[in-house]
């Protein structure tokens, strides 16, 4: 194969790639059989946010429930305390992810 070709099958996989990526866009809006919208999201977790979530699982399980991921972070969304301590947990949370937000 010539550099030519080479080159047209760089750019058009690259174009493939932009145009899936633009298709995407924002967060998807799901409509389940009730008829209620949810959006879904993705979102990265460290470690021990992963062993909070596992613990949170644990403890549902021990009570006879076995719950999936996505159901054990509602339950953390849904019954986190709206205080001083969520700040500060914030705070912990940027931290240890390194990145800052302009105002």
């Amino acid at each position: 194969m010539n550099k030519p070709n080479i080159l047209q099958q760089k750019l058009a996989k690259s174009l493939d790639q932009a145009n899936k990526r633009e298709k995407k866009g924002p967060a998807a809006v799901i409509v389940d059989e009730r008829g209620k919208k949810c959006k879904k999201i993705a979102i990265s977790l460290f470690h021990t946010d992963l062993d909070r979530l596992d613990g949170i699982r644990l403890f549902m399980q021990n009570h006879g429930q076995h719950i999936n991921a996505s159901l054990a972070i509602k339950l953390a969304l849904r019954t986190a305390p709206l205080s001083e301590a969520l700040l500060a947990a914030a705070a912990d949370v940027q931290a240890e992810d390194g990145r800052t937000r302009k105002e």
